[in-house]
């Protein structure tokens, strides 16, 4: 149930964004988030999606709104319109367009892939982005670098190891494990150039709106290189082959990009591991093992 102190700012918010005095007529929880409330909010203008938590998330919100933007601006992904975010006694929330569910167009994949490949064709200078943001709600830094070795080790792979020692979950061996890899970074990983990413793309943040086709959201975007983005999409089980075959069509990886996919995570397994324990740690071992 949304707060009551949420529901009368959310109102006010809202009328004042959209120019039209709102009455909010029902919620409806929604599944699926591990970190915040989330519901749907039914209006006499219609729905809305809301998130909510403590205060401390306002900051959060604010940065997922402006990567929403980022990514909408491109034209390639299709994303939620960011509405509003405010502030409720102790409470911060950020309000979306509400995304109709539907089933899969037979083309879902394919127009997944090539939309994907489209979005990393939006380049950079440097790796990075102006500000930073958050993973999760693990802040993620984005300091900008001309290289992208620098960039993963500085940004990405040393700030969540800090993390795991202030948290007692990683020990001199693993930490003896990510020095050895740090010093051969090298001798495996690619330069590459700076693409706009989503940053986060896994199958818990996209589904499949009421046209058949993709929608993607909660980004933690930067630019990066873009093989970090597809080896993330193969974390937690693969998207579907069409889905590779498409992206390569619109835009081909590089010979090899299959081998690289355990490199490429070990970013997301140390923020796992960060986020939800010692039971990622033996994944991230068997990823890391190759590199050192």
């Amino acid at each position: 149930m949304i707060p009551a102190i949420i529901q009368k700012r959310a109102t006010a918010l809202l009328t004042k964004t959209l120019g039209e005095e709102i009455t909010i007529t029902g919620a409806e929880e929604v599944a699926g988030g591990c970190v915040h409330n989330a519901h749907r909010i039914d209006s006499n203008l219609g729905s809305y999606f809301i998130k909510w938590n403590s205060k401390d998330n306002f900051i959060n919100y604010q940065a997922e709104s402006r990567g929403l933007d980022m990514l909408a601006a491109t034209k390639t992904l299709r994303t939620p319109k960011p509405i509003c975010t405010g502030k409720a006694a102790g409470f911060a929330f950020l309000i979306v367009e509400y995304i109709t569910p539907g089933e899969r167009d037979e083309n879902y994949w394919t127009e997944f892939g090539a939309s994907l490949a489209r979005l990393h064709r939006n380049g950079s200078e440097t790796f990075g982005l102006d500000e930073d943001n958050f993973i999760g709600d693990l802040p993620q830094s984005n300091k900008r670098h001309e290289s992208w070795l620098e960039f993963y080790v500085k940004e990405r792979i040393e700030p969540q190891l800090q993390f795991a020692r202030d948290r007692s979950l990683a020990d001199r061996a693993l930490l003896s494990q990510f020095n050895k890899f740090i010093n051969k970074i090298d001798r495996h990983m690619p330069e590459g150039k700076p693409a706009l990413l989503h940053g986060d793309l896994w199958a818990g943040n996209c589904m499949t709106g009421k046209d058949g086709l993709a929608v993607v959201f909660d980004p933690a975007v930067y630019y990066g290189h873009r093989e970090a983005e597809i080896a993330f999409t193969k974390l937690f089980g693969d998207f579907d082959k069409s889905f590779y075959t498409a992206y390569n069509e619109e835009w081909a990886l590089e010979s090899g990009w299959e081998d690289r996919l355990n490199l490429f995570n070990l970013y997301p397994l140390l923020v796992h591991l960060n986020l939800f324990g010692s039971g990622y740690r033996p994944q991230l071992e068997n990823a890391i093992k190759k590199y050192v």
